[in-house]
């Protein structure tokens, strides 16, 4: 889900994400497989570059924050704890035919 506002190139989308973080116990005692929610929101920021007529590049940053905070325990101790925030970038390509 992002609705985006697009001014002279240039865009900014908000940004919402939701899926499952799944944990895959190996060399422990008690193996266990647990999963959980995990949802992420934020912000995109883009800017459209023509290269030649036919070619288009965007590149974005994305920054999420973590909206459900999700910690892996062994034995009782916190040993890996989804991140707070999230810096995301990329290119995306289009091609005109």
């Amino acid at each position: 889900f992002s609705p985006c506002l697009h001014v002279h190139g240039f865009s900014g989308c908000s940004v919402a994400k939701a899926g499952l973080v799944r944990i895959r116990g190996v060399g422990v005692d008690e193996v266990r497989s647990p999963t959980g929610p995990v949802a992420q929101a934020g912000l995109r920021v883009g800017a459209a570059l023509a290269a030649g007529r036919r070619f288009l590049f965007t590149p974005r940053v994305e920054a999420l924050g973590t909206l459900t905070p999700l910690t892996v325990e062994l034995n009782d101790v916190g040993v890996w704890t989804t991140p707070a925030a999230t810096v995301l970038g990329g290119i995306d390509v289009a091609y005109r035919f």
